[in-house]
């Protein structure tokens, strides 16, 4: 009875053996995951893509966080994305889920290095991918030869742009009009958005800083509510293009210099045909369109940086009033008026313009003829979209003497690269006309004066009546009252009582105004903030998508409220510019980041929905410190 009872048992945990060992094959089965590299080749100053997809046909499984080992390099930033797919097999449709999880690694050195170790767990199961490598040189890679451009803006050549790659939904390229200058000489430095596919609420993630240039900004359409687009065409494929950010750079010292890279944030429709380049183009799946339009993916791209080779400024021929003017201008002077009278203001312009550093430019120097005073001199400067800049010098001229006064010539000097030699602009001389001698009235003499004139009889000045109260001239009798200065000082008191009143009213109601706006603001914040505290506790129960909401809300609130308290659009502004704005920012960029990573991540990481979903309290007492 004993052996029979044994063998029952053991019989049971074979057969639960066996089911256990079939259901983890058939799931091993239905799990694909891979890692890539992109690139697998970078420099120092660059940075590198991980990527690892897990595909799963079936269900919607619970994630845990990606291992790998990569000792040579530092994680600076990492998104997740999710797809859903339909595939056709056996006869059916099937959903398949795909998860992207991207880490941005940054080298520590040079050399060779593999990244190994990658795996993840997979409703518990760990499943694993094979190594990568990656080969990390000293300098920057270099740019690739200049592409032609066709399509609806007809034709062109640009330097510092390669190909974009083909896989990729978007890419951004920095475009610069030369790339052998003079120190000092004008470059037109173009960023731009390169797609294939539909893209939207685009955030810069980092803007250029143009190290070892003197920059200008001509035109920045990111910063604004929509892009223009074009349509261009690039090794046969064709592109909607849009301007990100033009700036006119200026080298300051000469030998090799780097444009930096712009790197921007966005979401994307991940569209799927022939005709797209992209993989699967066997596919014209319209179910697969329609379920990755509902599910828009994240990624970062930025620029490759581009190399310039910058040439000193030749020393032979160089004049000595040379002010550092690179480029090709032109000189011109003019009078508001062309006659006036003695002591009359006259305003005189001197104008140069042309492409060019013109902001560095000195004023020219010049004799002013005699009888000519100058009065006030001052300068500005402006550069349009196209590159074309101007300096306008303005001086406060004052005739002292009447006649025709003529201003000589203005000189300037430059250096003109196209010709490579220094030029020499002059403007005319400039006569005016000046009416009047030149004299001046004598101020008039004190009253004492005019009873000591020799040889004249002047007669007693008249006396008027003496008030009564007040002395007599020549009287030894002290006045009882003095009405005038009673007079006087009452008028003062009253008139400064009233001032002070005055002013008192309008900054007490200025501040009474500020005072209620701050207040209402706090009270509706405090409101909001009141409101989610009391949905935290539901956030274990709610859908997916209510607890993204529930985040978006949050961040929207931390958004007003830094936008108040410091007096700036903390929406429009780049990660770099909020850490020189707010003091605070180390504290505040990881509760910006876990809000996105809520936000594109979807349900699929379990470490970010159990985060999500249970820690709301403790970012909301986060924000209420603030």
């Amino acid at each position: 009875m004993v052996k029979m009872k044994l063998m029952k048992k053991i019989g049971k945990t074979v057969v639960t053996a066996l089911m256990l060992l079939a259901s983890f094959e058939a799931w091993g089965a239905a799990v694909d995951f891979k890692a890539e590299i992109d690139p697998n080749e970078i420099s120092m100053d660059e940075s590198v893509s991980l990527k690892l997809t897990i595909k799963i046909s079936e269900g919607n499984p619970r994630l845990g966080e990606p291992q790998f080992e990569a000792p040579e390099f530092e994680t600076i930033n990492q998104f997740q994305s999710s797809q859903i797919q339909s595939v056709y097999e056996n006869g059916k449709f099937q959903m398949q889920n795909s998860q992207q999880i991207t880490f941005l690694l940054r080298p520590k050195k040079t050399g060779t290095f593999q990244i190994h170790g990658i795996s993840i767990m997979v409703d518990g199961h760990k499943v694993s991918a094979p190594p990568v490598s990656v080969v990390v040189t000293n300098g920057g890679r270099s740019s690739p030869p200049p592409k032609s451009y066709g399509g609806g803006v007809g034709t062109g050549s640009l330097r510092g742009v390669s190909k974009p790659i083909a896989r990729e939904p978007f890419t951004i390229k920095a475009e610069i009009n030369k790339d052998t200058v003079y120190k000092g000489e004008q470059i037109i430095v173009s960023y731009y958005l390169y797609r294939r596919t539909k893209v939207f609420n685009i955030q810069v993630a980092q803007y250029p800083v143009l190290s070892g240039f003197l920059r200008e900004d001509l035109d920045v359409p990111v910063m604004g509510t929509q892009l223009q687009s074009e349509e261009v065409v690039v090794d046969g494929v064709p592109y909607q293009r849009s301007l990100l950010a033009r700036y006119a750079a200026y080298p300051l010292k000469e030998g090799e210099l780097k444009i930096d890279s712009m790197s921007i944030k966005a979401n994307y429709y991940p569209l799927r045909s022939r005709f797209s380049g992209m993989a699967g183009d066997e596919d014209m799946d319209p179910f697969a369109n329609f379920f990755q339009q509902l599910n828009p993916l994240a990624q970062t791209q930025r620029s490759p940086l581009v190399s310039i080779k910058v040439l000193p400024l030749p020393q032979n021929g160089r004049p000595d009033d040379f002010s550092g003017g690179v480029g090709a201008f032109t000189l011109s002077a003019s009078v508001d008026k062309a006659q006036v009278k003695v002591n009359e203001a006259v305003n005189l312009t001197l104008k140069v313009e042309g492409r060019g550093n013109v902001s560095s430019m000195e004023a020219p120097k010049n004799q002013w003829p005699q009888g000519l005073e100058l009065y006030e001199s001052k300068g500005n400067s402006k550069t349009g979209r196209a590159g074309h800049a101007e300096k306008v010098f303005e001086y406060l001229l004052i005739p002292r003497s009447g006649g025709t006064v003529t201003i000589p010539p203005f000189e300037v000097a430059f250096f003109d690269p196209e010709k490579k030699q220094y030029i020499r602009q002059k403007t005319a001389p400039i006569a005016l006309l000046v009416d009047g001698q030149g004299q001046v009235s004598p101020p008039p003499q004190p009253l004492s004066n005019l009873s000591t004139n020799s040889g004249q009889n002047t007669a007693a000045p008249q006396v008027a009546p003496a008030a009564p109260g007040f002395l007599m001239p020549g009287s030894s009798r002290s006045p009882l009252v003095n009405w005038d200065q009673i007079l006087n000082g009452l008028v003062a008191l009253v008139v400064a009582v009233f001032l002070g009143w005055f002013f008192w009213e309008r900054i007490r109601s200025l501040w009474i105004r500020l005072r209620v706006k701050k207040l209402s603001i706090d009270t509706q914040t405090r409101s909001r903030l009141q409101k989610l505290k009391s949905k935290a506790s539901q956030l274990q129960q709610d859908p997916w998508e209510m607890v993204a909401k529930y985040y978006q809300d949050l961040e929207s609130i931390l958004f007003d409220i830094l936008d108040e308290r410091y007096n700036i659009s903390v929406r429009a502004s780049s990660r770099s510019e909020l850490k020189e704005m707010i003091p605070q920012w180390n504290q505040l960029e990881p509760l910006f980041d876990f809000f996105d990573l809520v936000r594109f991540s979807g349900s699929s990481a379990a470490s970010v929905e159990q985060e999500a979903r249970t820690s709301a309290l403790k970012f909301i007492s986060q924000i209420e410190k603030i």
